[in-house]
């Protein structure tokens, strides 16, 4: 394992919306704490993507320096998100990449460039995606279930099929 840049899939998960497509962020975060008790806390990465049947279609990459729930649920992230939902079919959901902390450290830099990976990655499948940032290239990952290291889970897997790295 590469140390300081191991992260673990999580997702997707469907995001609650509320009437005209806005998304219900407190019914979300709730449903969430409930499910996956401890995850909104976590660091890492975070990609939004539209499922079509079997198929998505990504619409958003972040990164956390504080948690997922602190930044993921943004009130600029979800304005853009919802603008984007009123004129899209298709069920939003939310990936997860979680940073396996190595020595008890967070490695920022590390969270960063997943991040980088993502979106070049997520504007291959969709030149339309919502990040406005161009980054430099990423060095080599070590994702659970989505590199050749790890086992592919059913959350591994959609997210694969979500950025289209198959």
């Amino acid at each position: 394992m590469t140390d300081g840049r191991h992260f673990k899939v999580d997702g997707p998960h469907e995001v609650t919306l509320k009437a005209h497509r806005r998304i219900d962020v407190d019914e979300f975060k709730d449903t969430l704490d409930r499910k996956k008790k401890g995850l909104l806390d976590e660091k890492g990465c975070y990609v939004f993507a539209l499922r079509y049947g079997r198929g998505y279609r990504p619409l958003y990459v972040g990164r956390t320096g504080r948690s997922f729930r602190k930044e993921a649920f943004a009130p600029h992230h979800m304005l853009l998100l919802s603008d984007e939902l009123s004129a899209k079919p298709g069920t939003l959901v939310l990936f997860f990449l979680i940073y396996v902390t190595t020595h008890g450290r967070v490695s920022v830099r590390s969270i960063e460039e997943l991040e980088t990976y993502l979106i070049r990655s997520a504007k291959l499948k969709n030149p339309h995606l919502l990040n406005t940032q161009t980054q430099d290239d990423p060095r080599a990952f070590v994702i659970e279930g989505i590199d050749t290291r790890g086992r592919k889970t059913a959350a591994s897997r959609a997210l694969m099929a979500a950025l289209d790295l198959a």
